[in-house]
C-alpha cells in the first residue's frame, strides 16, 4: 500500500538547514535593521522590466566581472533606483554587522522553508543513538573505549 499522510514535527530549537550557497552582496539591500533579499535571477527579471533594452544592456556589461562584490545599495544609488520599486524575495532582520557575504541560504520552496526527509532521518537517528548512550551503561562505556581507540590510532 503507497498512501502517504502529512507528517507535521514541532522544532523545539533554533534550526538551520541550509542548501550550501551564501548570498552574493548584490542580492541584499540593507535598509536600518532589515535586509530586504533579491536573489539574482529575480532582480535582473525586475529591472528589465523598469529599463529600456540598450540601457540593460549597458548595465549588464558595466556589471560583468563586479557582481560578486558590488552591493545592492550602491548599484542601486548608480542606477538612481528606489528599492521601493522592486519586491524582495524575502527580508531578514539583521543584528549587529551584517556581511551578506557570510549569510547562506536556507532551503525554501515557493510554499515556504522545508526540511528535507534526509535531515529528518538523521535527527531520528542522532536522537535513538542518545537515548541508547543515555539508558544502556555497558553500550556508554564500549562507546567512549571505541572512541578513545579511533582518535589514538586515526587522529593526522
Amino acid at each position: 500500500m503507497n498512501q502517504s499522510s502529512p507528517l507535521r514535527l514541532e522544532i523545539l530549537t533554533p534550526t538551520f538547514i541550509g542548501n550550501g550557497n551564501k548570498l552574493l552582496p548584490i542580492e541584499v539591500y540593507i535598509e536600518g535593521k532589515t535586509a530586504k533579499v533579491f536573489k539574482f535571477d529575480n532582480l535582473t527579471k525586475q529591472v528589465a522590466k523598469i529599463f529600456p533594452p540598450e540601457k540593460l544592456k549597458n548595465l549588464m556589461l558595466k556589471l560583468a566581472g563586479e557582481v560578486s562584490s558590488k552591493s545592492l545599495n550602491g548599484l542601486l544609488k548608480e542606477l538612481n533606483l528606489s528599492v521601493d520599486k522592486l519586491k524582495p524575495d524575502y527580508t531578514l532582520e539583521v543584528e549587529g554587522e551584517f556581511k551578506p557575504s557570510e549569510v547562506e541560504e536556507f532551503i525554501k520552496t515557493l510554499k515556504g522553508v522545508y526540511i528535507p526527509g534526509s535531515e529528518i532521518k538523521g535527527a531520528f537517528r542522532t536522537a535513538i543513538f542518545y537515548y541508547i548512550l543515555m539508558t544502556y551503561d555497558q553500550v556508554w562505556k564500549q562507546f567512549i573505549r571505541e572512541l578513545k581507540w579511533f582518535l589514538k590510532n586515526f587522529n593526522p
